[in-house]
């Protein structure tokens, strides 16, 4: 796995993992640093060092999220329910994304 930090006068602002096989993991704004252009900044990173489609998977509940994506190009592909109960305590729901 590999991961990029986005830091500012040594706080930690935003982070993103990449698994072995081209998954984006844990892609985190802090609240205060959103709006600002990371998440892409750290999009491009991790496509920079990556060669052909990336994906992802966000769940259905993380509205803000889905329209990050969606508007940054990447496509749903399909949806699949988690190992894990969200906030209405029903497995939740994952949808799964490709890279443009």
């Amino acid at each position: 796995m590999s991961a990029w930090i986005a830091t500012r006068a040594g706080a930690v602002l935003g982070h993103v993992g990449l698994t072995r096989d081209g998954e984006v993991t844990r892609l985190f704004v802090t609240p205060a640093a959103r709006g600002r252009g990371l998440a892409a900044g750290l999009l491009g990173s991790v496509r920079a060092a990556v060669r052909g489609p990336l994906k992802l998977e966000v769940s259905a509940e993380d509205e803000a999220a889905i329209a990050f994506y969606e508007h940054s190009g990447w496509r749903r592909v399909s949806s699949s329910r988690a190992g894990w109960i969200d906030a209405a305590g029903e497995p939740a729901l994952l949808h799964h994304y490709v890279s443009p």
